[in-house]
């Protein structure tokens, strides 16, 4: 038994209550950090070593299962004499006599450290994911089961949608929230490129499925019909054997950047035609310049001759071409 218990870290005690001894297993004594095999006394010696936070409750589970008022299986947390703090878990069966008094405790002790520190390490992740999700209130942030069944529907996406969390967590799939357009159309791309049909859920995760993260511009409805532009990544969520559990899509609402490249594709148009007007206008120009039936030139701030037509140059009998760069002066000398 001792090789059997010691095994598996489980300790055990047998508590005499008429001689108001315990007798601890090798165990029961490490775990506690003592070297005393037997304790003499009430249970204050025990509860000595009860982290005082816990004292209270260990002491009156213990005494109602002295009393055959309830089952003893509990935990509370010591304190070692090193100063150190560790999670008990313990289990007892309450011995009678004949007359049907209580006689004898025997129970059994096990450390849950350990498991004590891994669920707490869980609470603190699990509260610092839903701390960043209900941050993210600029974003709707949205998970699902394998089947596309929603478990997670945050703030933002609360706010973006017009929807409460409790109206599709468990009850919808994300399918709701598109355009039924938009979702054909992408279906009749995914199912030519797999060659075979891609429907339903399967168009907003295959390419996850495949391990990639999807990113594409969708169109979501509204709870009040109305729509809007996002950007969906959708992304595969694993366990910790890298298998697929389901999916998380993260959607930015893309409104203003949309507006701008609207207003961007406005302006490009309003200067092309400014530009066609001026290039119009030019041509228009020197169509009239070239045609002029008089000499006409055109001289810069320095009264530099920058351009002359075809009866320019033939007025002061220049070849064509030449008269550029030359001053006014050299044609009309001023005396």
């Amino acid at each position: 038994l001792r090789l059997a218990t010691g095994s598996i870290g489980l300790g055990v005690w047998d508590w005499d209550l008429v001689r108001h001894e315990m007798l601890l297993d090798q165990q029961t004594q490490a775990l506690y950090g003592i070297n005393l095999p037997l304790l003499h006394g009430d249970p204050d010696i025990w509860l000595a070593m009860v982290h005082p936070d816990d004292a209270v409750q260990a002491e009156r589970e213990l005494r109602a299962a002295m009393r055959g008022e309830a089952e003893y299986n509990t935990g509370y947390r010591i304190v070692r004499r090193d100063g150190s703090v560790r999670h008990i878990r313990a289990a007892a069966l309450l011995v009678r006599d004949a007359q049907g008094q209580p006689r004898r405790m025997v129970g059994l002790n096990w450390d849950v450290t350990q498991e004590k520190r891994g669920e707490k390490a869980l609470r603190d992740a699990r509260a610092q994911l839903q701390g960043v999700i209900s941050a993210a209130s600029d974003f709707s942030i949205i998970a699902t089961d394998n089947d596309g069944l929603i478990t997670l529907f945050s703030v933002g996406a609360e706010r973006m949608l017009g929807y409460r969390a409790e109206e599709l967590v468990g009850i919808a799939s994300p399918a709701c929230l598109h355009v039924p357009a938009e979702v054909e159309a992408r279906s009749r791309e995914l199912s030519a490129e797999a060659g075979h049909p891609v429907t339903g859920f399967e168009v907003f995760v295959s390419k996850s499925r495949q391990g990639d993260t999807d990113t594409r511009e969708w169109t979501y409805v509204r709870k009040d019909g109305s729509t809007l532009p996002v950007k969906l990544v959708v992304s595969p969520i694993r366990d910790s054997r890298d298998r697929i559990t389901g999916f998380l899509g993260i959607a930015q609402d893309i409104r203003a950047q949309k507006q701008a490249e609207a207003a961007l594709v406005a302006a490009n148009r309003v200067l092309e035609h400014q530009i066609g007007v001026a290039q119009s206008a030019r041509q228009e120009f020197e169509s009239l310049f070239a045609l002029a039936p008089g000499a006409l030139l055109v001289v810069d701030a320095g009264g530099r001759i920058i351009k002359a037509n075809t009866q320019a140059h033939e007025l002061f009998d220049y070849p064509q071409g030449d008269l550029q760069g030359h001053s006014i002066e050299d044609l009309i000398p001023v005396d």
